[in-house]
């Protein structure tokens, strides 16, 4: 397996959450993967799944971290977020959002703009992945 060409671990801790998703950003337009307006989605889809991570599954617990990878594969981009919850997830299982909720919409987004999603429960980690111009042709371009 490839070295990711971005690596940080935080803790679980939101506060902390801007420095990590920022470098990821920075990194992402540095080699190539967004320009422009794509910074919006890779930026939301970042906070999305660290918010995840940090409140859900570590439950904000301070002892816990996240780890969050960006990796090269040629054709796609891959990008781990690595939590240390104890309990399951199954994406599969999360409810459509309600229109009128203010919460739970992230995985949504998520889904929607990469074009591909997967949770390892074994490993704990989200992994998403796009490809080149994925946010500039309306999000998942799989359609």
């Amino acid at each position: 397996m490839n070295r990711p060409f971005y690596s940080i671990t935080i803790p679980s801790n939101l506060e902390v959450m801007p420095e990590a998703v920022g470098g990821a950003v920075a990194s992402l337009a540095e080699h190539g993967w967004i320009e422009g307006e794509e910074e919006f989605y890779a930026r939301l889809c970042l906070e999305e799944a660290l918010v995840n991570a940090i409140t859900h599954a570590n439950r904000e617990d301070p002892g816990r971290s996240v780890q969050l990878q960006l990796y090269d594969e040629g054709a796609e981009c891959r990008i781990e977020v690595r939590d240390e919850g104890q309990g399951e997830f199954w994406p599969e299982a999360v409810p459509e959002p309600d229109l009128a909720q203010l919460r739970g919409r992230g995985l949504k987004l998520i889904k929607h703009f990469m074009n591909q999603v997967a949770y390892s429960q074994e490993d704990r980690v989200l992994t998403m992945k796009f490809r080149h111009k994925a946010f500039t042709n309306g999000g998942n371009c799989d359609d």
